[in-house]
């Protein structure tokens, strides 16, 4: 059993908090399994069917399945594109101005690092599977640590297998996952387990009889942050029993949403958002499908001198219908007259489906009123749909993309496969500066801003107005971060002034030679003597 320095709790009292962690989310569950029966019918799984039983037999219009992997996909080019750099450490705000650079180029070897690990993992898979549980609820990824050669590994859980709770400024921070194995497979799993009295009795007479365990990985509170230990245990369901319990270094477990409500734990998601509306369209196409088969095949009254029984008549589409004979005699087979035209709840139908693509950000060009939009035009238009939905990714940021960078680091540190040991990213000595489309974008809004002001101003006093208002060096810093370029690209201070130094050396050089051209032959220009006071 692990050591911690801080006081843990004893597994009464671990038990206890699952329980309560538990019971908040089954409180949920009605509403969950209704989200996923619409929109991922396959995923989770609440009520513990049989595997490969069909679950899709409850949606009637694609609109929700479809906006909500699009969603994923979006969100995912968005903040974290496969194969990209979206992010990379810089120097923290306590790092003094002479160390930026050289400290900045040692990051960006480790961000390289970082990235190459990453792209050979399988966090791009994963991540866009976690991302459509996000869409409805909470996104759940647990990042653990591989071998040396494959150092980082993720796997995604669905909301269905895991209870948890908030911790510190309202992030997921302790996690529990209830599952059932057998017994010959735990000890696999677990080669140190400890067992009880009952489960080693169980393991003499039937190992491969499936035994009920928690899986839990909680915060120990220091004094400081700094401090934190985690505790990680396998708990016996019937004895309550610790048979596994280790120190963690950090938390592997990243929960992840996009909006929530007060009081709750679980996100709310867009398909949550817009459930009764999904609930309202799938009923409406259902009923438009009954519709058009009623229209296509017909109910038909069939003239019959016997007696009707109502409690056998079942009035389906083509069904026949024994009426009593008709007084003209005419007609002995006709149509039953049907209700609504099904064309008339089309209108419904695809207001419906708006509100659910407007919710799922299905749709981020607005229809074109008029014809020959330039590409500048749908530009200015993307920019303002990520911008307007920008909030909604912030909670991703903190939640998600900082702590599979702060994980990924502290692996690789782990490990020894970066240059740099100790090295932690706290804000003052190593930040993050995040680099994705959705950065980008604003980055870019701010170049604009600055090359319209010197431009202004150039045209307004000149080329002396733009060295009088600016500082140069701060303004080359500034364009240079804005625009991504690399540190290794840009020449320091020192080494500006070298070269500022050398052209002006070169300019006099220059002057000097043009004004012995235009002497008379023969002639040569004398040294001026200083004046007097000078």
């Amino acid at each position: 059993m692990a050591t911690f320095k801080n006081k843990t709790d004893t597994p009464e009292q671990l038990f206890k908090r699952y329980t309560r962690a538990r019971n908040r989310m089954n409180q949920q569950q009605k509403k969950l399994q209704d989200a996923y029966d619409y929109s991922l019918p396959n995923r989770a799984n609440f009520n513990r069917t049989e595997v490969g039983e069909q679950r899709n037999i409850r949606i009637f219009d694609e609109t929700a399945p479809n906006g909500l992997i699009q969603l994923a996909n979006d969100v995912q080019s968005i903040l974290m594109p496969p194969y990209q750099r979206w992010a990379k450490l810089i120097p923290g705000s306590e790092v003094p101005e002479a160390q930026q650079k050289p400290i900045q180029e040692q990051l960006e070897k480790v961000t390289e690092i970082f990235f190459r690990h990453l792209e050979q993992s399988n966090f791009y898979q994963v991540s866009a599977e976690s991302f459509t549980d996000m869409g409805i609820s909470t996104g759940l990824m647990v990042f653990e640590e591989g071998t040396d050669d494959n150092p980082f590994v993720f796997r995604s859980a669905p909301i269905s297998e895991v209870a948890f709770e908030e911790g510190r400024r309202g992030k997921l921070q302790n996690f529990w996952r209830q599952f059932k194995d057998p017994l010959r497979q735990v000890m696999l799993m677990w080669p140190n387990i400890e067992l009880p009295s009952n489960l080693k009795t169980q393991l003499k007479n039937d190992p491969d009889e499936k035994v009920e365990l928690i899986e839990g990985l909680v915060l120990v509170p220091g004094k400081t942050e700094l401090e934190d230990e985690f505790q990680y245990y396998i708990q016996d369901m019937e004895s309550h029993s610790l048979l596994v319990n280790e120190k963690r270094l950090w938390q592997p477990w990243m929960g992840f949403r996009m909006a929530k409500t007060t009081n709750e734990v679980i996100g709310y998601g867009p398909i949550l958002r817009v459930l009764p509306a999904i609930r309202s369209v799938n009923k409406m196409q259902e009923w438009d499908l009954r519709a058009f088969k009623f229209a296509a095949l017909g109910v038909f009254m069939v003239e019959n001198s016997g007696v009707i029984n109502p409690f056998n008549l079942t009035i389906e589409p083509g069904s026949t219908i024994p009426v009593e004979p008709s007084v003209s005699g005419k007609d002995p087979i006709r149509p039953l007259q049907g209700g609504q035209d099904p064309r008339i709840s089309l209108e419904k139908i695809q207001a419906k489906q708006a509100v659910i693509n407007q919710a799922l950000f299905s749709q981020p060009l607005p229809p074109q009123t008029k014809s020959g939009v330039s590409a500048t035009e749908i530009s200015i238009r993307m920019q303002n749909w990520v911008r307007q939905n920008s909030a909604a990714f912030g909670r991703i940021t903190v939640e998600l993309i900082e702590p599979t960078i702060t994980i990924g680091i502290n692996i690789l540190v782990k490990k020894g496969l970066i240059d740099i040991p100790q090295l932690k990213i706290d804000r003052k000595r190593v930040d993050i500066k995040y680099e994705s489309p959705l950065i980008a974008i604003q980055d870019q809004q701010d170049l604009q801003s600055v090359k319209e002001s010197i431009e202004l101003i150039q045209a307004t006093y000149g080329e002396q107005g733009v060295a009088v208002a600016f500082k140069q060096g701060k303004l080359n810093e500034y364009i240079n971060r804005k625009a991504g370029i690399p540190a290794e690209l840009v020449n320091s201070d020192v080494e500006i002034e070298k070269i500022l130094d050398g052209i002006q050396k070169q300019q006099q050089l220059q002057q000097e030679a043009q004004q012995q051209t235009q002497l008379p032959p023969g002639q040569v220009q004398q040294p001026q003597l200083p004046l007097a006071g000078n």
